[in-house]
């Protein structure tokens, strides 16, 4: 029987964190209201680019560094435009997180992000 303290990934002992939202995090309705209004403001086109990036990214709790999981991979650096388009192409969705642009979101596995850090490395 497997040990449920250690991450059957990475062999690192588990943590428990509190509680997890994994509820809708945003209105896309209400997103896409506000950046219609913003666009009618002079001066708001940084505002009106943060809500388009909220708006297209995927709504899944958690989200994945491109970076940081290269390192742990002990590999150089991947674009994670390319993770996303391979992730994709395995049917997954996959966007780009709007608060940390070399951090993706996906309803893909660790496994599957890190087949797709692997291939594109070849």
């Amino acid at each position: 029987m497997p040990d449920m303290s250690l991450c059957p990934v990475c062999g690192n002992k588990l943590s428990i964190g509190g509680k997890l939202w994994i509820g809708r995090l945003y209105d896309k309705e209400l997103i896409k209201g506000i950046g219609e209004e913003l666009d009618h403001i002079e001066g708001s086109n940084e505002a009106i680019k943060l809500l388009d990036n909220i708006y297209n990214e995927v709504d899944t709790p958690g989200y994945f560094s491109i970076p940081l999981l290269t390192k742990h991979m002990h590999i150089g650096a991947v674009s994670p435009f390319k993770v996303i388009d391979c992730l994709k192409e395995k049917g997954f969705i996959a966007s780009p997180t709007h608060f940390e642009k070399s951090s993706i979101k996906t309803d893909a596995g660790i496994e599957e992000i890190k087949d797709c850090i692997s291939k594109l490395k070849r």
